[in-house]
């Protein structure tokens, strides 16, 4: 697991996560980070550290996240 934290930065580790959870949230309209993060908790729980490493990425560092049937948009600090 040390290996997938090191190997990846921040933006990388938002990116996979946008594209693979944004489905979650789609047609929700405008959330934080962190509603996003709750919305993949309740989805798939956290049950390893790739899952915590993921969702502490997302609540640090995703100011709003909107998913649509065109096209997901986020902004990070």
């Amino acid at each position: 697991m040390t290996a997938f934290r090191n190997s990846l930065t921040w933006r990388d580790t938002v990116s996979y996560a946008v594209s693979i959870f944004s489905f979650i949230i789609r047609g929700e309209g405008e959330m934080s980070g962190r509603k996003f993060a709750e919305h993949i908790r309740n989805y798939c729980g956290c049950s390893d550290e790739k899952q915590k490493v993921i969702l502490s990425s997302i609540e640090k560092h995703v100011v709003k996240i909107e998913a649509t049937f065109k096209g997901t948009k986020y902004y990070c600090v």
